[in-house]
């Protein structure tokens, strides 16, 4: 979060930062899957009457995520970063099959975990082999793994802590997939229509499940309606700038808005609509940012981005 805080500093300011760009950017993205949102997931496995990590495991999956980060801050993707990496996505592969007795029941949302962390895996090495080859299909390959973590993996298990369920897993592996897709490198018709179709799950299965508090509600309601639009919208909407917006607006509102309210004590209503608020108006100057809107709207993002940043820690 605090490497996220100094970009947008750096790019609204405009100084230069002691180490490159990009550089900063892979730290800050990987810490935040590797080092938050995969341990948060964790635990809630664990809430859920699943095996703790071994110490051993916690320690080697704790290492290994500073060694990545330190590697991508030293030299992007190299030796270290890649060696770091490498055992944090198996240590994820791992975890994620422990869960396989879950795909006995087809309703069972968490039997989309094993498949997302394996699919998610698989896709690391097509970005390795196109990064030089084909820098364009690369970045769309990233997006895949990302939007692959997060729709199968975090925002199932965020939710299935609230006692939310996304409904059976069959489903939400094809419509998570086709939506990974046209998140990625192939927004085509039929991978849209994945995305449409986890949109329209999503908003149904949150009204009709749990007693959430209206502002995490309200929160997931706007990714569901926002992955409808993003599919209907077609390339036109599926532009760089707001897959950011929609990335940084769906885990630091709802998704860590959805943690915390399991695990935080005290966590209530006010401090629910204060975080998904700051992330939503984030996450539109970044939009406007995009479209041309000027200096400002990087201002707005960095003062924005870190008041969520306080409020998330």
């Amino acid at each position: 979060m605090t490497l996220g805080a100094v970009m947008r500093w750096a790019m609204a300011a405009g100084f230069e930062l002691p180490v490159p760009f990009r550089q900063v950017r892979h730290a800050h993205s990987h810490l935040g899957y590797y080092a938050l949102l995969f341990p948060l997931s964790w635990l809630v496995w664990v809430g859920l009457g699943e095996r703790p990590p071994r110490r051993g495991v916690q320690w080697l999956y704790g290492t290994a995520s500073v060694t990545a980060a330190v590697g991508f801050l030293r030299a992007g993707y190299g030796p270290l970063a890649i060696a770091g990496s490498t055992v944090v996505g198996l240590l994820w592969v791992g975890s994620g099959w422990r869960l396989r007795h879950r795909l006995r029941r087809w309703d069972e949302p968490m039997g989309s975990v094993p498949v997302g962390t394996t699919v998610a895996m698989l896709i690391v090495p097509m970005v390795a082999v196109t990064l030089r080859r084909d820098p364009v299909l690369a970045n769309g390959l990233v997006a895949s793994f990302l939007a692959t973590m997060l729709l199968l993996v975090f925002v199932p298990t965020a939710l299935r802590g609230l006692d939310v369920s996304l409904g059976p897993w069959p489903l939400l592996v094809v419509l998570g997939l086709l939506s990974a897709l046209a998140l990625g490198p192939w927004p085509l018709v039929v991978t849209r229509a994945g995305l449409f179709g986890y949109g329209v799950l999503l908003v149904v299965q949150v009204l009709r499940f749990g007693r959430l508090d209206w502002p995490i509600r309200g929160g997931w309601l706007v990714v569901g309606a926002g992955a409808i639009a993003l599919a209907l919208g077609g390339p036109a909407l599926l532009r760089r700038d707001v897959a950011i917006a929609s990335l940084h607006f769906l885990v630091l509102g709802p998704l860590l808005v959805s943690f915390a309210r399991r695990f935080v004590a005290g966590f209530g209503t006010r401090l629910a609509l204060a975080a998904i608020a700051v992330a939503g108006a984030m996450s539109l100057a970044i939009v406007a940012g995009g479209y041309g809107a000027g200096r400002w709207a990087s201002w707005a993002s960095a003062l924005l981005g870190t008041a969520d940043q306080s409020s998330s820690t």
